[in-house]
């Protein structure tokens, strides 16, 4: 088990929370709606994602991971399969981690084509 996977486990979950923060920002912009069609798109995509990985943690590799410990750094217990390790992400860690997941589906090779929705120039 490396480290990315354990990452992108991590840090899918914070990418979304993040994205349904920004989402209430929108919310004030005049055209908001053309900015909630794609961030919908790429949550939806990072859900999907996130829920393969999880299945395949747990009934392909048969690992559980669960969080440890948060304070100056967050300790993640990988467990399952002949394996127990602790991989430890510093905050700056995690917060770069999530903004190159991010990217990485808004703009990058993850990145999905998503339709605008009907009433998107609507007010």
């Amino acid at each position: 088990m490396n480290k990315e996977v354990i990452a992108s486990y991590v840090t899918i979950p914070m990418a979304i929370k993040v994205l349904q923060q920004d989402c209430e920002v929108f919310n004030d912009f005049k055209m908001y709606r053309i900015y909630l069609s794609k961030i919908d798109a790429v949550m939806d995509q990072l859900q999907h994602d996130f829920n393969a990985t999880k299945k395949h943690l747990y009934t392909v590799d048969y690992v559980k991971i669960s969080c440890i410990e948060k304070g100056d750094t967050m300790k993640y217990n990988v467990c399952g399969n002949g394996m127990n390790k602790v991989f430890e992400f510093t905050p700056s860690e995690l917060r770069s981690l999530t903004s190159e997941l991010m990217r990485d589906y808004l703009y990058g090779d993850k990145a999905i084509f998503s339709e605008l929705k009907e009433d998107t120039w609507m007010n």
